[in-house]
């Protein structure tokens, strides 16, 4: 199955080329779609343009998607397939997907209720991702925050989720897809598992 991937639009919305959009059987989006009001518009007709290229679109929210967050009808109302508590998963062919748009702040970090406040999907650090992550096994897993060690380093920093982590080692699905950490784009191996951030940028895989 071939797929085209991206995270992290924030309301710059660009068509995949055409050496990505050929022959793609699916379309995953790793959260932060949208930064305000005047992008949901323009993002339904991004979307609209996007079914033309591939009718097969499944998404997940990011820390930036916020309104999708305090205002959950508004995802499910776009043409794509939204993928959030009570119904992370989807079957497609014979692949399972698993939407996971969580991401953490630490309790030792500050002021948890700004956090909170100007964050969607925001639990309470690894714990809060442990609570929320679902322990079972799924072909390919989409979500906005990065594991631990992976695609995660912004200013020679690791901040992926080791929680994250665990479950990679643990259920070894064919494909984790995430964003958030910008500076770390780009595709790498862990174990049996293809990891790809595709973090402001169209990239193509197989599974």
């Amino acid at each position: 199955m071939k797929l085209a991937i991206i995270s992290d639009m924030h309301g710059d919305y660009q068509l995949p080329p055409t050496h990505i959009s050929a022959g793609v059987d699916a379309i995953l989006i790793g959260g932060d779609s949208v930064e305000d009001w005047l992008d949901i518009a323009k993002l339904e007709m991004f979307l609209m343009e996007l079914n033309k290229v591939c009718p097969n679109i499944y998404a997940i929210g990011g820390n930036h998607d916020i309104l999708f967050d305090r205002h959950p009808t508004i995802p499910k109302s776009l043409p794509w397939n939204y993928l959030v508590e009570p119904q992370p998963f989807a079957k497609f062919q014979d692949y399972s997907i698993y939407g996971f748009p969580y991401s953490y702040y630490r309790t030792d970090s500050g002021d948890e209720k700004q956090f909170k406040y100007h964050n969607a999907y925001a639990v309470d650090g690894e714990y809060g991702m442990e609570e929320k992550l679902r322990r079972v096994k799924a072909d390919i897993v989409l979500s906005h925050s990065p594991a631990w060690g992976l695609r995660d380093v912004a200013r020679c920093t690791p901040l992926g989720s080791y929680k994250l982590r665990d479950y990679l080692a643990e259920y070894s699905p064919k494909l984790f897809v995430c964003g958030h950490i910008h500076e770390a784009a780009g595709m790498t191996w862990y174990s049996d598992t293809l990891v790809v951030n595709a973090a402001r940028s169209w990239l193509k895989v197989e599974v």
